[in-house]
């Protein structure tokens, strides 16, 4: 029996496997850009309240002390510009929020930049309402950005990569 190589049904699931390895692959590889920190010449470096920790601010941006109800301190991040939907917060003390992040939407992306001298990877969700929401991972002090334009959360993370304590 002379049977070809190309006609056998070992021959051909094992080209359907690997096919469907290589599709899967290529379809699970995502690309993660590298966000640096801000190094424009108009910033000023910021104290955060009282603490050890200094952000570096552009001139259009303005950092505000907020104290939650359920103990949280953060640091509130929005433009002079009142007319801008971009918006920053870092958490120094967490508390004990209410609520769950279970409503953070569809992710779309995810970004890495320096924060407090170490690597972090920021997940970016797009919410129904069609903003952006970028997170750092759950640790002792977080960050957040939110904007309805995807170029402004890449701004926010820049400035917010700035952070350090000193």
């Amino acid at each position: 029996m002379n049977a070809r190589l190309g006609d056998s049904k070992d021959f051909r699931k094992l080209t359907i496997y690997l096919a469907s390895l290589i599709f899967f692959i290529s379809c699970s590889t995502e690309s993660i850009s590298d966000i640096k920190p801000n190094s424009r010449k108009d910033l000023n470096e910021t104290r955060l309240g009282e603490t050890k920790y200094y952000i570096n601010l552009p001139k259009n941006l303005i950092i505000e002390e907020v104290q939650g109800k359920e103990g949280t301190l953060n640091y509130d991040i929005s433009p002079v510009d009142s007319s801008s939907e971009m918006f920053g917060v870092i958490t120094l003390e967490k508390g004990n929020p209410i609520g769950t992040d279970s409503s953070k939407g569809s992710l779309s992306s995810k970004k890495t930049s320096n924060f407090l001298n170490h690597s972090v990877t920021w997940k970016i969700y797009k919410t129904e309402g069609g903003f952006y929401e970028a997170y750092t991972p759950e640790t002792n002090i977080t960050a957040s950005a939110s904007s309805n334009k995807l170029s402004d959360i890449d701004s926010l993370i820049s400035i917010i990569a700035t952070l350090t304590k000193k």
